[in-house]
């Protein structure tokens, strides 16, 4: 007999009302998924899992705390280029009343989704819930390959890489001065080097576009634009649609247990390059 896995786990020990909001989140994202390239479901998934983990940890309420990192991001699917995860209130109400989730328990989430965001998280300490979502929602941003993936965040955002940088920097500086960066005392000693690295990158950035003109121009020169489709390449295309066709639910589970075990369909890249405006100067 094979030993379970910790989604297997994780996945048997879900309530009846948290099996159909994976379910139905799940289904969603693959839906629209050309849409989030950097908030997809591969970063839901990874949320959701480690929310889990911080959560059973420290004594949180799971089912809480699940269904908020399930939920969390659906600002970016409700309201694109949103910078609030208040603007996926209504989805995200719509998506726990659907699940079967009480009028009280859907209030609670919400203030989970909101108390957790980073932008918030300065002027006070959130629940036990709020801070097993804001460490697994921080931890993913850490990861030593997320750095790579900061051109699907300006794509999908359409905020100028320059802006993103200052964004993080001027976030998240002062939460790792305050020890708040992580809440999780275990997860800020182990993954200590993975916040130091990725702050260090973002500050070289913002130095180097201070101070070197080639960098400068680089990243603030216009993108390229779309090509013409010849109807010779109509042929690829074709060849390319039956790789990157996005499976039915059917296909990748049955009932919701095979989302322990996928991260969605690989798709190649189909993005529209859009203009993103050169940053202001930044004073002080």
């Amino acid at each position: 007999m094979a030993t379970p896995t910790d989604e297997d786990v994780i996945y048997q020990n879900l309530s009846i009302n948290a099996r159909r909001l994976l379910r139905d989140v799940y289904v969603l994202y693959q839906k629209f998924h050309d849409s989030v390239p950097f908030h997809d479901w591969e970063h839901i998934w990874f949320v959701f899992h480690e929310t889990h983990r911080f959560a059973k940890r420290n004594g949180a309420d799971i089912e809480l705390s699940i269904a908020a990192a399930l939920v969390h991001d659906l600002n970016h699917l409700a309201e694109p280029g949103s910078t609030s995860a208040a603007a996926g209130s209504d989805l995200r109400r719509q998506l726990l009343h659907t699940a079967g989730y009480s009028q009280d328990f859907i209030q609670r989430v919400e203030h989970i989704v909101l108390e957790a965001e980073t932008s918030q998280r300065s002027d006070r300490t959130p629940s036990i819930e709020g801070q097993a979502l804001s460490d697994a929602d921080t931890l993913y941003k850490v990861l030593p390959d997320t750095v790579n993936k900061s051109a699907r965040y300006t794509d999908e955002t359409g905020v100028h890489i320059i802006e993103l940088a200052r964004k993080i920097v001027g976030e998240q500086s002062p939460l790792v001065e305050k020890k708040i960066y992580l809440y999780d005392e275990q997860a800020r000693s182990d993954y200590k080097v993975w916040i130091e690295r990725n702050l260090e990158h973002w500050r070289f950035l913002l130095a180097e576009y201070k101070e070197s003109e080639i960098y400068r121009d680089h990243v603030d020169r216009s993108r390229v634009p779309p090509l013409a489709i010849d109807e010779d390449d109509l042929v690829l295309d074709a060849a390319r649609s039956k790789i990157t066709s996005s499976p039915t639910p059917d296909d990748h589970y049955a009932g919701a247990h095979a989302v322990a075990v996928t991260t969605g369909p690989i798709r190649l890249p189909k993005r529209r390059p859009s203009a993103v405006a050169r940053p202001q100067p930044s004073h002080g």
